[in-house]
């Protein structure tokens, strides 16, 4: 179980925020209030937490690759949500359901959810995985005792 753990950690350390530092037109406040909706849609479509998080990795590690303009955030935090369900979930609604689920103001369409998948997938060279918070807290509710 060590070097499962310890493999983890190395992804999870590959992969720390880095858009946060950099001039980018996305500030703390605006990645949180995405966060909070893909939490919300979430809930909602009866994801899983596990869904949230992958969803939420994606969104970093995008951030960190390409400069996204806070119109298009949006179509990001659905985007990713869509890559999540496919990772995670067993039963993924339909691609309609997704674009359905952002304000008509943003314009997201099929083809922008598909071509922004496919640039992404493309960028993270196919690797969606990541090291979730669920497994370490797991794994220390094991090897600590209850008092």
């Amino acid at each position: 179980m060590g070097s499962i753990l310890e493999h983890m950690s190395e992804k999870e350390s590959k992969y720390i925020p880095k858009f946060i530092s950099d001039a980018s037109a996305i500030s703390e406040c605006n990645r949180t209030k995405l966060m909070s909706w893909i939490m919300d849609l979430s809930s909602r479509f009866y994801f899983k937490l596990e869904t949230s998080l992958a969803a939420i990795n994606i969104v970093d590690r995008a951030l960190g690759l390409f400069k996204i303009s806070l119109e298009k955030l949006p179509l990001l935090g659905i985007t990713a949500l869509f890559m999540a369900t496919k990772y995670e979930e067993i039963m993924i609604p339909h691609l309609a359901n997704f674009v359905g689920a952002v304000p008509e103001v943003y314009k997201v369409t099929k083809e922008a959810i598909l071509n922004l998948e496919s640039s992404l997938l493309l960028a993270l060279d196919f690797d969606l995985g990541y090291a979730s918070p669920l497994l370490f807290i797991h794994q220390y509710s094991m090897t600590t005792p209850l008092s």
